[in-house]
């Protein structure tokens, strides 16, 4: 409970009036042109004499002495040094401990920002981290004032941050490999083989950026549990009615195939029915299998150990002097759709049995290639896909794939762990 508006005896006025005129010359405070460190210690040394008297009250109840003092100094070295600037020097104050030096790159007006966060240890960070970027008076108060990336502000708040696109993208390939991670786990990872270390501000920033774009299929979501925030997939986001795929009816339309897509259909009912327990199950998994460590220049450049297979099953689908420029790359963005569907769903669920790959097969060349629909076709595809499935990440395996999982005899090889939800795709 705040303490109550205090009472300043004339004794205790005229004391604070005298000394701090006497910091006011010592430190010429009412020259003009006076250098801005010089300024910053001798606000500082105002507000730690107030301090004396002030101390755990709030600046709000301390009319009663800074209304004299600053009508003091106001009349004997001019309008600058007044209770408005009083104020400011309490709060610089309370801002940095007294064992802690001030940063001579920040003004009062970040100093006021920093005095709103409690967290010592978090408030002399972001000074620092301020100090050592140059940031602007207004970015610190963004940040003393939403102290959690789940705290948003409002787009017109953030509007002028520019989002860090490498960690963007660590964000995104850690989630699309391990399904969950800890927001302090993922800046030691990213910290620990990127070239500049990032704070966690920055990562703030991002993760503000990241929740302000929506309709990405792998978008990284917050998720609070047992005091600890996560990173996780849209996938075990429970908050998220519908997975935010690209198409707004989650369904499929096209001149010799019309039918919903029962991959969407089955994510719809699989949110319904089990997220809560697959998340559960994954981080209990994770406490047996160490987080599986991402290399800095793979991610940075996009690269995942599948994607050599799905680009040769791409090129195998595609491949053909007679379509058109167009045609190629409406077929093109199809198939990127489904199979970042696809491989979502295997990190989820994890390996597909044998009848459940022939069914993916068919369903990707009834989209992509209906022409191709031919059982020699399927049984290639079906291979590809395999090759593919068992080289991706699997979530519960915290980054692991299957292939990685056998070589390591921690399973064995091809062991279905989904049930079959999905209806055979018949060609139309």
């Amino acid at each position: 409970m705040a303490k109550k508006i205090p009472t300043f005896t004339s004794d205790i006025v005229s004391s604070a009036c005298s000394d701090i005129s006497g910091i006011v010359e010592a430190k010429s405070l009412n020259q003009k042109g006076i250098d801005h460190e010089t300024s910053l210690e001798g606000a500082l040394l105002i507000g730690r004499r107030l301090e004396q008297e002030t101390a755990g009250y709030p600046v709000t109840n301390l009319k009663g002495l800074l209304s004299p003092v600053g009508g003091h100094l106001h009349k004997h070295y001019g309008p600058r040094l007044g209770q408005s600037y009083l104020t400011r020097c309490i709060k610089f104050a309370r801002a940095v401990p007294k064992d802690v030096p001030p940063r001579s790159e920040l003004g009062l007006t970040h100093y006021e920002s920093l005095a709103r966060i409690t967290n010592e240890y978090l408030r002399l960070e972001l000074m620092n981290v301020a100090a050592d970027n140059r940031w602007s008076s207004s970015r610190v108060a963004l940040h003393a004032r939403y102290q959690s990336p789940q705290d948003a502000p409002s787009n017109r708040e953030f509007r002028e941050l520019i989002a860090n696109q490498e960690v963007w993208r660590f964000a995104r390939a850690y989630t699309d490999a391990c399904g969950i991670i800890s927001l302090e786990k993922f800046v030691e990872l990213y910290n620990s083989c990127a070239p500049k270390p990032v704070s966690i501000f920055e990562v703030n920033e991002t993760i503000w950026k990241i929740r302000d774009e929506s309709g990405r299929i792998d978008n990284p979501c917050m998720l609070s549990r047992d005091g600890e925030l996560y990173l996780i997939t849209p996938e075990l986001d429970d908050t998220v009615e519908n997975n935010p795929y690209y198409y707004d009816d989650y369904g499929y339309s096209y001149r010799k195939y019309k039918r919903h897509s029962e991959y969407t259909e089955e994510m719809r009912s699989l949110r319904e029915r089990r997220v809560q327990s697959r998340r559960a199950a994954i981080f209990a998994a994770h406490k047996q299998h160490p987080i599986k460590k991402l290399d800095y220049e793979d991610v940075v450049c996009g690269y995942a150990t599948y994607t050599r297979f799905v680009n040769n099953l791409k090129l195998d689908i595609l491949k053909d002097s007679k379509l058109s420029a167009a045609s190629l790359h409406a077929r093109e963005d199809e198939f990127d759709f489904i199979m970042a569907k696809l491989l979502r769903s295997i990190g989820l669920n994890g390996m597909p049995t044998v009848q459940q790959i022939n069914e993916d097969a068919e369903f990707l060349l009834i989209v992509v290639r209906p022409d191709f629909y031919e059982q020699a076709k399927i049984n290639k595809v079906s291979k590809l896909l395999s090759i593919i499935y068992e080289n991706t990440p699997l979530w519960e395996f915290n980054g692991r794939s299957h292939t990685e999982l056998r070589n390591e005899e921690a399973v064995e090889p091809l062991v279905p762990t989904m049930q079959p939800t999905v209806q055979p795709k018949q060609a139309a």
